[in-house]
């Protein structure tokens, strides 16, 4: 699959190995893309393939001007069943377990991201729904998606999450001055707290052995935490457990991934995995022993993670998805958008697009009763577990 856009040369690669020569070229146009983070580096889209790839296959986009490799769109097609029909989702390849995703674009030129989805749309036999997820609202990438729906595409925006950051753009000790008092105080009544009940520990996990060991603390702790509730631990799934110790084997030599635990008498109580990606941090999982629950193990391990990123000179912290307790240290907001794109070629996509929208609406009133959201999630986790159980009898 190759083609020519004025002075652009676009080719599709769905075969892994002819990825592996493009890992440097990768990276390096990555620390020049508006969207900065590990979950868009190579070793992070391509260890993700590695352990989720079942029903589908690659559709990598790579543009090049010249010699030179301008852009990279990491994209596969999953083979999905909607409204009992099968169906081919272009998608990003790591786009379920990332907070942000986008084309790798460099500088962001405009030409190039229509490249991308002009090669998408000549490539429309291939695959019946694209789908792109947790794009920030300040990517380029959004203004061509908004230019092409209504000319090429019907579009649908899936959803719209509010996201918390840090701008740490002053130090530390006007930072604290210019945080509410209350929010300020709440948490120095934590830290006290826990410090009168016993002895603490703040550190960072410095080898791979070390790294390890955590990690599996770490899930355990959010099993443990989460299991007994409507929304079980993700990492019941080996897979995903197997892909994330993957991942600290790749991304640690470049110290691209943090580990800070907090310890209360010699007892792991709180863990924090974080990505640093030229600067910017992104706290990516948290987790904590819920029989040490009164002690607050997570705010105050946020509260000893944010002072020292302060001296350590980084530029941004971001929390990720808001929730009302990220405000005793987030300072900033913007969205990230999710977009469900179908090409304007066949009675399928009018059937989907209808469909979908009634859906959408039908999703968002029922978010207004609890209640029903509850019994739902209740009837999936039990078809889930005897499902589970069918496949090992």
């Amino acid at each position: 699959m190759r083609k020519k856009f004025k002075n652009f040369e676009v080719e599709g690669i769905d075969d892994i190995n002819n990825l592996e020569t493009l890992k440097e070229k990768w990276n390096s146009l990555l620390k020049e893309n508006a969207t900065k983070t590990v979950e868009l580096s190579y070793e992070w889209q391509l260890n993700y393939w590695k352990y989720f790839n079942e029903n589908s296959k690659l559709f990598v986009v790579i543009v090049k001007e010249g010699h030179d490799i301008v852009g990279i769109a990491p994209l596969k097609i999953t083979n999905i069943r909607r409204f009992g029909i099968r169906v081919r989702r272009l998608e990003f390849i790591a786009g379920k377990e990332s907070n942000y995703q986008d084309f790798i674009i460099g500088n962001n030129k405009d030409s190039v991201i229509q490249c991308i989805f002009q090669f998408i749309i000549d490539n429309r036999n291939h695959w019946d729904l694209l789908s792109l997820v947790n794009i920030p609202e300040t990517s380029r990438t959004i203004i061509c998606i908004d230019d092409s729906i209504g000319k090429q595409f019907f579009g649908l925006v899936k959803d719209i999450h509010k996201c918390i950051f840090l701008d740490i753009d002053m130090p530390y000790e006007e930072y604290i001055e210019v945080v509410r008092k209350k929010r300020r105080k709440y948490v120095e009544r934590c830290v006290r707290k826990i410090k009168r009940e016993g002895e603490i520990d703040f550190y960072h996990c410095e080898t791979e052995d070390s790294f390890i060991l955590h990690m599996e603390k770490l899930f355990e702790l959010h099993r443990k935490l989460w299991n007994d509730t409507d929304t079980p631990s993700e990492f019941n799934n080996q897979g995903l457990c197997k892909f994330y110790l993957e991942s600290v084997r790749k991304l640690l030599p470049k110290k691209e991934i943090n580990l800070s635990v907090l310890t209360f008498n010699n007892t792991i109580v709180s863990l924090l995995l974080s990505f640093l990606f030229d600067g910017e941090c992104i706290l990516q999982l948290t987790a904590y022993d819920s029989d040490y629950k009164a002690l607050s193990p997570s705010i105050v391990l946020w509260h000893f993670f944010i002072k020292e990123a302060f001296e350590n000179n980084v530029k941004m912290i971001d929390f990720g998805t808001y929730y009302p307790y990220k405000e005793l240290w987030g300072n900033k907001f913007r969205n990230k958008i999710s977009f469900e794109i179908y090409p304007k070629r066949a009675f399928i996509s009018y059937y989907f697009y209808s469909f979908e929208r009634i859906y959408s609406l039908f999703r968002k009133y029922l978010r207004k009763f609890p209640a029903v959201v509850h019994f739902v999630r209740k009837a999936r986790q039990k078809g889930s577990s005897k499902s589970n159980n069918n496949e090992s009898n």
